[in-house]
């Protein structure tokens, strides 16, 4: 947040215009890497249900992002409130947005895609944490009080690993995490 208020905003740092708002847009919602999916929220059964592949996804995003508005199925799986975006359902019931997933479900979710397991973000965790029988692997870590880890996938099969550094997050708001990006050596050092 210090470097996007910085940047005059987070809105003005990751428009379109900006390298790195280009960058993003370029990005993919969702990855298929051998037997493991990757997504920000995780794919709901209603996505997975819905016959969309990891292509469309991708190309409904970045449709998304140019203004070339996909139709609202493909909308709502990317950034609807069960869309892989937002989705939280493989660690918490999202009360009238989506029901908690079963695993059963997950099963079904991997199966749409022929893989084995699914990497995801966007809720907070207190290490790298395996879910639904090793299915899920949720791996938001982003606090001070989380054990400082990091997933890697090695072979083909998933390997926590320690970062050996804490986050050293600002967490004086309560509710927000930010780094403490103005106590960071030169960038050539690559240390905070």
């Amino acid at each position: 947040m210090y470097a996007l208020a910085r940047m005059g905003g987070q809105a003005g740092a990751f428009a379109p215009d900006t390298l790195i708002g280009h960058w993003l847009r370029q990005q993919p919602v969702i990855i298929k890497s051998g037997k493991t999916v990757i997504t920000h929220g995780g794919v709901s059964p209603t996505v997975a249900d819905s016959g969309l592949t990891v292509s469309t996804l991708n190309s409904a995003m970045r449709r998304y992002w140019s203004g070339d508005m996909p139709g609202k199925g493909e909308l709502d799986a990317v950034v609807g409130p069960a869309g892989v975006t937002q989705y939280r359902g493989y660690l918490m019931d999202g009360e009238d947005r989506y029901a908690a997933a079963t695993t059963s479900q997950v099963g079904d979710v991997l199966a749409h895609f022929g893989a084995r397991r699914i990497v995801v973000g966007h809720t907070l965790v207190d290490g790298v944490t395996a879910l639904h029988q090793d299915k899920v692997w949720a791996m938001d870590v982003n606090s001070n009080t989380a054990r400082p880890e990091a997933l890697m996938i090695r072979n083909g099969e998933p390997l926590v690993v320690a970062a050996g550094a804490s986050r050293q997050l600002d967490e004086h708001k309560a509710g927000r995490r930010r780094p403490v990006l103005s106590a960071c050596l030169p960038a050539k050092t690559w240390q905070c």
